[in-house]
């Protein structure tokens, strides 16, 4: 898994930046994915994902999913590239 195609948002945007992930080992890439501003502080990641209106509600839901184990093996090593590209970037998060 690496990261490709990171750019960064404009400071005053809740989005720190968007990027590709490449599973080169599937010959997949999924696109578009977001690092986000928490307002207390820190940043979370934002998958791709289209919004459905049911009833005057709006929901997102993401465009990928993932049974319970890969999504935290998924997530755990995601986690630990977009921070090691904001650190080597010199980006901060709040």
């Amino acid at each position: 898994m690496k990261i490709t195609n990171y750019r960064e948002m404009p400071q005053a945007s809740r989005e720190i930046a968007r990027f590709d992930i490449e599973l080169e080992n599937l010959g997949i890439t999924l696109h578009e994915w977001r690092i986000v501003r928490k307002k207390a502080g820190g940043w979370f990641l934002s998958a791709p994902n289209y919004m459905i209106e049911v009833e005057g509600t709006k929901r997102w839901l993401p465009y990928v999913s993932f049974n319970e184990k890969r999504k935290e093996e998924f997530f755990t090593k995601l986690n630990e590239l977009v921070a090691a590209i904001m650190e080597a970037e010199g980006v901060k998060s709040s």
